[in-house]
């Protein structure tokens, strides 16, 4: 499910306000950062969602945007106060003037990392102590320090470090690589270069205290121009621990200068994650090819009863938030009367619950205010009924939402897709040891897992009766937790909760008869370590496979339809060694499926949601270009699905709110958003429903 940020909305409809003023700026080329100096001090009160963080926080009159990669025509919005300042000077920051990271072998390191900068004037050794006994010490994203890139790779026989562009007024700077080998000592490997030496050296070290090994023999330093790259072979790091024993890495970087008693130091380090790299996807390769074998060697016959299931011609109203709140008391007529002059027969609702923070293990209705909260049991009965009432088939989804942490104290923000991952590192937040229960060496690992199974059985358990009693037809388990749906352990991956969730399957078949899946996010598809979650339909006997899937392109904007259509094939192609893997006896949905009305939509489909929509018509052709490239997106779409209906079952386009004709014009008609209503892809959708009814 998309992240419904309420502060967000609350603060695009305040923009009007005299204290607060916005601007949008345009981008060119490709950009990881802004530069903004106003005219007079300011506070940034919000800003897009492309670049996650901003430089300072508080007043100042020059902020410095990053955190993200930001694709051409795409821009980047933000609002301050006061109103009275300007804009007076902004610039785009690319690989040129400012820090990124480029990792080969590990896609999730794609953002440009926060950097702990030292500033010592007190004569206190702050790269020594650390910033405890610093009070000088500050922090900063290191936008504009000339460093290009720093890159690990990993080949079948070694890894390689390569950092490009070193600024000349730093008189030191080094690289390394650390390896974990005990995670519950904290024995750990660190093997560095540095290039102004030629070296590479490797220790073994613990909290207190260690072993310098010395001098790697065997590896390579290659100091250049602008560029330092250093090689280690497998086997090197094998003599001082067994690759089975090192079970996670990090890279770190560091870099400073002094000047008399002034000394600046800047580091930064990636969080820990899995180590052998290669090992782990040769491992998963061999599965990955077992299983697409099934689709280039043996293509099986689509049996009839998945045949005969037919296409959903669906919408995604989404959840308790936003227009739905009023929408759902009201239930306003003029909002079915459009659901039928689409075509539409499905669709498709979410009901949020949560979990507090990462120490919390009861799963529970969300009463928070301000926050997505769970719908009342009585108005999801009524919703339930109206559109039963009126023909349509319901899809009722149980969903965690992101939790709402009051302070670190009571534990600490957690996300769903990270819930059930053994290891804190792939964690958004920062999060100690002793606060992620999810870790088999937590102290109360086994007690939390089985609260956490048997409240979140016992919610499920609890809307699966009321689905049953009200006629809904297909039900989720879960949704973008594949962490947690995940029933077989494979390759590094030595973890599962087949057992917990066999069970809880079993409760909600005790008090539900219709269809059940199970909504994944789509990237697990195409991702050679997840394909352990392949299983997760067959092990637990579920009906459909079904994905969360915002499908991009490499389709420049505006996209031919002849990219989108290749795209899209090529997308369906992709999904087949998971039907086939059932012999084509689970049917496939996309759940979520949806691109917001935006210009570049084809290749990022979820950027710029719930932001004020300006006209935009570069050719001139009086249509606005983001409604015309979500046109374009959805005739695409529906054309190639269409190709393969005998297997692939709907899709539930995202966010169409349940509003009244004046509801919507008041407020989501000015906004970009997934919801098609009263644009031009409403024509393309209504074309294909009717021809796929």
């Amino acid at each position: 499910m998309k992240k419904i940020n309420l502060l967000l909305l609350i603060g695009l409809l305040c923009i009007s306000l005299s204290s607060l003023a916005g601007e949008y700026l345009m981008n060119e080329d490709v950009a990881l950062g802004l530069r903004v100096v106003f005219s007079e001090p300011v506070t940034i009160t919000g800003f897009g969602d492309v670049f996650t963080t901003v430089d300072p926080q508080g007043e100042a009159t020059e902020f410095m945007f990053s955190g993200g990669e930001l694709p051409a025509w795409v821009g980047h919005w933000f609002n301050y106060a006061p109103a009275t300042a300007r804009v007076i000077e902004y610039e785009w920051l690319n690989g040129s003037n400012l820090i990124g990271t480029e990792f080969s072998s590990h896609d999730a390191w794609s953002q440009i990392p926060y950097i702990h900068r030292f500033i010592e004037d007190t004569g206190i050794d702050c790269w020594t102590n650390g910033t405890m006994g610093c009070e000088n010490a500050q922090y900063t994203n290191m936008a504009g320090w000339r460093a290009k890139g720093l890159k690990v790779r990993f080949d079948d026989n070694a890894f390689v470090l390569r950092v490009e562009i070193f600024d000349s007024s730093f008189s030191s700077y080094k690289y390394s690589i650390d390896f974990r080998i005990d995670e519950e000592a904290r024995k750990t490997m660190y093997v560095t270069a540095e290039p102004y030496n030629r070296r590479a050296d490797v220790s073994v070290g613990w909290p207190d205290g260690g072993e310098n090994l010395g001098v790697l023999r065997g590896s390579s330093v290659v100091v250049g121009e602008s560029y330092c790259e250093i090689t280690v072979p497998y086997s090197l790091v094998a003599k001082y621990a067994s690759v089975e024993d090192l079970k996670t890495w990090r890279i770190s970087f560091e870099m400073g200068y002094s000047v008399g008693s002034h000394r600046e130091m800047y580091w930064y380090h990636q969080s820990w994650t899995s180590f052998y790299q290669a090992q782990q996807e040769r491992e998963l390769r061999i599965a990955l090819e077992d299983i697409r074998s099934l689709a280039d060697n043996e293509q099986f016959e689509v049996p009839e009863a998945t045949r005969g299931i037919p296409f959903f011609r669906a919408v995604h109203l989404g959840g308790y938030y936003g227009d739905n709140v009023r929408g759902v008391e009201e239930l306003p007529e003029d909002f079915f009367a459009f659901l039928e002059s689409c075509n539409v027969n499905w669709v498709g609702w979410i009901v949020d619950c949560h979990i507090r923070h990462t120490l919390d293990a009861t799963v529970e209705p969300n009463t928070i205010p301000n926050t997505i909260q769970t719908i009342p049991d009585d108005q999801l009965r009524g919703l339930i009924r109206a559109f039963r009432e009126r023909g349509f088939h319901f899809y009722l989804a149980f969903y965690l939402t992101d939790s709402y942490t009051p302070s670190p104290s009571e534990g600490y923000k957690v996300y769903r897709w990270e819930l059930g991952n053994p290891s804190r590192a792939f964690a958004t937040e920062q999060i100690p040891a002793d606060a992620w229960p999810w870790d088999p060496a937590h102290s109360d690992h086994e007690a939390y897992v089985e609260t956490f199974f048997q409240t979140y059985g016992d919610m499920l358990s609890h809307y699966a009766l009321i689905a049953e009693e009200e006629g809904v037809e297909l039900m989720s388990l879960g949704g973008e937790m594949d962490h947690l749906f995940k029933t077989r352990s494979l390759g590094a991956s030595d973890y599962d909760y087949g057992d917990e969730l066999r069970e809880m399957v079993d409760r909600v078949r005790a008090v539900y008869s219709g269809w059940l899946t199970y909504d994944m996010l789509i990237d697990s598809a195409f991702d050679p370590a997840r394909i352990d979650r392949a299983y997760v339909w067959g092990d637990l006997g579920l009906d459909f496979i079904s994905f969360s899937c915002y499908p991009d392109s490499n389709c420049s904007s505006p996209p031919s339809r002849e990219c989108l259509t290749a795209s899209y094939r090529e997308l369906f192609q992709g999904l087949l060694p998971w039907v086939n893997l059932y012999e084509f006896t689970k049917p496939v949905l996309f759940t979520e499926w949806g691109a917001v009305n935006y210009p570049g939509a084809s290749q990022s489909p979820t950027q710029h949601e719930f932001e004020k929509r300006f006209e935009i018509d570069k050719n001139g052709d009086s249509i606005d270009d983001g409604d015309a490239e979500q046109a374009a997106i959805f005739d695409a779409f529906f054309e190639v699905a269409a190709q393969h209906r005998d297997w692939f079952k709907g899709a539930f386009p995202w966010n169409v709110w349940i509003s009244s004709d004046a509801m919507y014009a008041n407020w989501m008609l000015h906004s970009r958003g997934f919801v098609f209503r009263e644009k031009p892809a409403e024509d393309f959708l209504r074309k294909w429903y009717n021809i796929l009814e």
